[in-house]
């Protein structure tokens, strides 16, 4: 051992103060692989709340008549997720007529220009489905004799679920075909039949 540094096999020769730097470096490295191993696993074990949403009543519906949803919210994540909260909006001119699943309870917040149904539900296990409809009415009047909504579902709007793997999939959409209805009245002119 010499006062200038460390010897090494084959004759090397490393300054003491290189030498601890090696060694941060090193450790340094080995930190950061563990924090991203720990944070890998964390993210596989928790979990991840998957919406979709799709109309179940006839489409294209006509004006003024009942339409039917339904929403349906996995966990596909590795563990429970602490509530399955999920809120439908429905588009401007609908009109909220109920909303039931099994597991939920729902509200909505109605108004000119909020159509919002709450449906709150408690613990979704990991690979738990749950699913509930939502019925409304159409509206009256329309833009031409058809015209596309949009109805949008997000699940749990207000992050109570922190979930590993983000939250890409808690939103789903579903278009629904309005059209007018058609006109039935009779054009015919002629004598009774007897």
């Amino acid at each position: 051992m010499h006062g200038r540094g460390a010897a090494f096999p084959g004759g090397a020769r490393i300054a003491g103060v290189e030498l601890l730097a090696r060694l941060v470096r090193a450790a340094a490295r080995i930190a950061t692989a563990a924090t991203l191993s720990l944070a890998a696993n964390a993210a596989a074990a928790a979990p991840d709340l998957a919406v979709t949403l799709r109309q179940t009543s006839a489409d294209p519906a006509f004006t003024n008549t009942s339409a039917r949803y339904e929403t349906t919210l996995r966990n596909i994540g590795a563990s429970a997720a602490t509530n399955g909260n999920v809120r439908v909006d429905l588009p401007s001119g609908f009109t909220f007529q109920s909303a039931s699943g099994s597991g939920f309870t729902c509200t909505a917040t109605t108004g000119a220009t909020t159509n919002k149904v709450n449906c709150q539900s408690g613990q979704l296990g990991a690979g738990a489905t749950r699913s509930f409809t939502v019925d409304a009415t159409t509206p009256r009047t329309i833009s031409g004799s058809r015209q596309v909504f949009t109805l949008t579902a997000t699940a749990d709007p207000t992050n109570l679920v922190s979930e590993g793997a983000g939250e890409t999939n808690n939103t789903a959409t579903a278009s629904s075909a309005v059209e007018t209805a058609a006109d039935l009245q009779s054009t015919w002119s002629g004598s009774p039949v007897s």
